[in-house]
């Protein structure tokens, strides 16, 4: 590979990974803010950001490497056919 092709492969890669930074925050702004949010402190930022990634996001966005499913639903079904014994 030449260094114009690496130049242009790099652009490329660069290109798609702030698109897609700005589709997560977008997301992220719309589903877990009220419109017109207004923090009091970073602090309170992050925590709004964390209870949003922690109590929804995560748990209930379905997602492709589970067969389009949330981890709550996987994990519900593995343990309704694989019962936990604790003795």
């Amino acid at each position: 590979m030449n260094l114009e092709d690496q130049e242009r492969t790099s652009t490329t890669i660069i290109s798609r990974s702030t698109t897609l930074w700005r589709e997560i925050f977008a997301t992220l702004k719309a589903e877990a803010f009220p419109p017109g949010a207004v923090f009091a402190s970073k602090i309170e930022a992050r925590r709004a950001i964390f209870d949003y990634l922690e109590t929804f996001y995560n748990r209930r966005r379905r997602h492709s490497s589970l067969a389009y499913q949330s981890p709550e639903a996987v994990l519900k079904k593995h343990f309704q056919n694989h019962p936990t014994h604790l003795n």
